[in-house]
């Protein structure tokens, strides 16, 4: 049969299942860039019979492949990964008497961000909103200088509401494994789609862009590693693509 696959523009969705916690393929979310990268270590020796040089044999042995992509979904699972993070939801709610030291031009740290209803003491005395703090749009407490911090700085309590969000704790959960799924589609074949399937893949951390003048984006790198449950004759252990006709 005639193979009429030609020029390639790609696009499409990727997924991963993790492997420990079986939860089905799950999107990973609008991705700029995707490539499978093969590295092979070459074994040679020259040719020693006659001048000129040129090789009498070469041993090319796969080292392995890597998967790279960019993620711009800003997700949980996306930057859990990118950082080997877990992740935990913190439900809404109230805090009262949370210690800090207050600082001229500081920073209060709450242990929960988006903080409304704040109130802020030292000892007896409360202080002042725009005279002795002002709110960030995060909900986190900014002192002013001119209030009634001290240079050396001041013992204090906040008592605040704050709402619901997501914790997450990097570095703490590396060496997952994922089954790795491309559905894609050809754009300059009338959109012929292609599936690539890589059984197995290990993430290295990634990185986070957080200030840009462009959208944002997460760089990821994976290694493909041996499925051992593939036992089958002819069957590859690491990946398998499928071209639709």
């Amino acid at each position: 049969m005639l193979d009429t696959r030609g020029e390639y523009i790609g696009a499409g969705m990727q997924y991963l299942e993790d492997l420990a916690n079986p939860a089905g393929l799950l999107e990973i979310g609008n991705c700029s860039e995707l490539s499978y990268e093969a590295a092979t270590n070459d074994i040679k020796i020259q040719d020693f019979t006659r001048p000129g040089g040129g090789n009498a044999k070469t041993v090319k042995r796969m080292e392995g492949v890597t998967v790279k992509y960019k993620a711009h979904a800003y997700n949980i699972a996306n930057i859990s990964r990118a950082l080997y993070g877990d992740s935990t939801r913190v439900d809404s709610g109230t805090v009262t008497g949370e210690v800090h030291k207050a600082f001229p031009g500081g920073l209060i740290l709450l242990k929960n961000p988006g903080a409304s209803n704040v109130v802020i003491k030292a000892g007896s005395v409360t202080w002042e909103e725009g005279v002795d703090y002002d709110l960030t749009d995060a909900g986190l407490p900014k002192i002013k200088a001119g209030g009634k911090a001290l240079a050396a700085g001041t013992d204090i309590t906040v008592d605040y509401s704050h709402g619901a969000h997501v914790v997450i704790q990097g570095l703490v959960n590396s060496g997952r494994r994922y089954r790795h799924v491309f559905v894609g589609l050809n754009e300059a074949d009338t959109g012929r789609p292609v599936v690539i399937e890589l059984y197995r893949v290990v993430h290295s951390p990634a990185s986070l862009q957080m200030i840009s003048n462009e959208f944002g984006g997460m760089d990821f790198t994976a290694d493909l590693e041996k499925d051992v449950t593939k036992t089958e004759q002819g069957v590859s252990q690491y990946l398998v693509v499928k071209y639709v006709d």
